[in-house]
């Protein structure tokens, strides 16, 4: 275990300011986890840390085992520096190149020595994914996915945006942090900045404000006015002018439009509903023609936040669970890595899982005690098994708002999308077993992956798919739940299991 020498600065408070100011000036290479944005929620930031240090406080150690303690382990958000000190922070596991997959087949191509290439970025709240163009054939060469480093600001985006309300200046900071990890993830491709020709970005709205510099603060709060919907090319450190997908809305953003215009052809004339889930669940139904979008905030469970043993998508992090026949649960893990934590499909498949043992009842009460232990330290409680059940409520009230909307019910749509990295992992069995996707959409269910990433990379190799996008958004209708009288009754009705 390394640790890192640091000195008190004047001004910063806990040891996670420290580290913020630090990994700012390139003194560490990475931060903490602070899924609550560092304001003692989460209890996820911890590190090992040596030297003059403030006391284990009461309201650490209601975070924090006995074990934990006794081993040094510290919550970075509450651990005061009183002079110089030491501090080793947990390794990520997330942040690895890896090659992209066409039927099976790896397509890596290594550009020429003197090659340019395009670039197109999916920033996405937890992770960033990269795709690197032969500028020569127009293929992709690669794929790079790394965590998004601004999650040491929070693992939601309405975090962020109160961190940067707190400090002006972490707007251009959590800025050079994105653009800096996509730079490392690139170069580690052997791409520079002198060698990108073109890129795109597409993300939802807030990250798109923070990726061009510009202030989201208005998007917190009614009437969620952004200062772009942006379809525009912007200047970004990628070098040169960078074409920011267009959005939709405050909450429906350019991942939505590259990704559904990456799985749905202009002129379909099916009845499909594309659902893309996160800290928000963002959809749209295309009937008789006509596209309707909206968002249902979800809140950041589905990130592995605010869960006890929650966690990302990343190595070891439980993502699989069933019953077997003799009523136990047994589960598996990202990469067969050792029990780490539970990640978002995880969480829905565990929900799936007590439900078929009757562990649950259908008011979401555990029957036994107020916490299911899967493995030695890793469990899912009582307050759990709450979370779940409300982001799982909004989604599912989002889509039935949608498809009354419309004046259609689930039988109705031929086609249902599911996106985004977190849906490639979700069991469409257990999201329909847990009620976060109507029961009729379990056998219409594709799954998309990253479509969000796909539509951007068509944009860079097509300028007629760019329209498509660009017109698709334009003859979107955006309808605001929070003026949907039934959304409320649909919530209700949904928390149930």
């Amino acid at each position: 275990m390394s640790y890192v020498k640091l000195k008190k600065r004047p001004g910063a408070g806990s040891v996670l300011d420290h580290l913020r100011l630090a990994y700012a000036d390139g003194s560490v290479d990475r931060l903490p986890d602070a899924d609550c944005g560092g304001r003692r929620k989460c209890g996820k930031c911890k590190v090992m840390i040596r030297g003059d240090i403030s006391p284990v406080s009461d309201e650490e150690k209601a975070l924090l085992t006995e074990d934990e303690i006794s081993r040094g382990v510290r919550l970075a958000c509450m651990a005061v520096p009183e002079g110089d000190f030491e501090v080793s922070i947990p390794s990520s596991s997330n942040n690895e190149i890896v090659s992209i997959k066409n039927g099976g087949d790896e397509i890596f191509v290594p550009l020429g020595e003197d090659e340019n290439c395009a670039v197109a970025a999916d920033i996405g709240t937890t992770s960033v994914a990269v795709y690197i163009l032969s500028g020569t054939t127009g293929r992709i060469a690669g794929m790079t996915a790394i965590e998004n480093p601004q999650r040491a600001y929070g693992a939601d985006v309405l975090s962020r945006i109160q961190n940067i309300r707190d400090d002006p200046s972490l707007l251009g900071h959590m800025r050079d942090i994105l653009f800096g990890g996509i730079a490392e993830a690139l170069a580690g491709a052997g791409v520079t900045k002198e060698r990108i020709s073109s890129a795109v970005i597409t993300a939802n709205t807030i990250m798109e404000h923070i990726a061009a510099g510009l202030d989201p603060c208005g998007m917190a709060e009614l009437p969620f006015r952004p200062e772009s919907l942006f379809g525009t090319d912007l200047p970004t450190p990628l070098g040169g002018n960078t074409y920011f997908a267009p959005c939709f809305a405050a909450y429906v953003g350019g991942d939505i439009a590259t990704g559904y215009c990456a799985c749905v052809p202009p002129g379909e004339k099916r009845t499909v509903f594309f659902l893309d889930i996160g800290t928000n669940g963002e959809m749209a139904l295309l009937h008789k023609g006509k596209l309707t979008v909206c968002a249902a905030a979800a809140g950041p469970a589905f990130e592995g936040a605010e869960i006890e043993c929650g966690c990302v998508g990343k190595p070891g992090a439980i993502d699989r669970a069933r019953m077997e026949p003799d009523g136990s649960i047994v589960f598996s893990t990202i990469n067969d890595s050792p029990a780490c934590g539970i990640c978002g499909s995880g969480l829905i498949s565990i929900g799936a899982a007590l439900l078929d043992a009757e562990l649950i009842d259908e008011a979401g009460n555990l029957e036994n005690g107020d916490k299911y232990e899967l493995t030695d330290g890793i469990y899912i409680s009582q307050n759990d098994i709450r979370k779940l059940q409300l982001a799982k409520a909004a989604i599912c009230a989002g889509i039935y708002t949608l498809l009354d909307k419309s004046g259609i019910c689930p039988d109705d749509v031929d086609t249902v999308y599911l996106a985004g990295s977190f849906g490639a992992r979700i069991d469409c069995r257990d999201a329909c077993r847990i009620g976060l996707m109507p029961e009729k959409f379990e056998d219409k269910t594709v799954v998309a992956g990253n479509a969000a990433g796909l539509g951007a990379v068509n944009i860079l190799k097509d300028e007629g798919f760019r329209r498509y996008v660009e017109d698709t958004v334009a003859g979107g209708e955006y309808l605001d739940l929070s003026s949907c009288p039934g959304f409320n009754d649909h919530f209700i009705m949904c928390m149930g299991f």
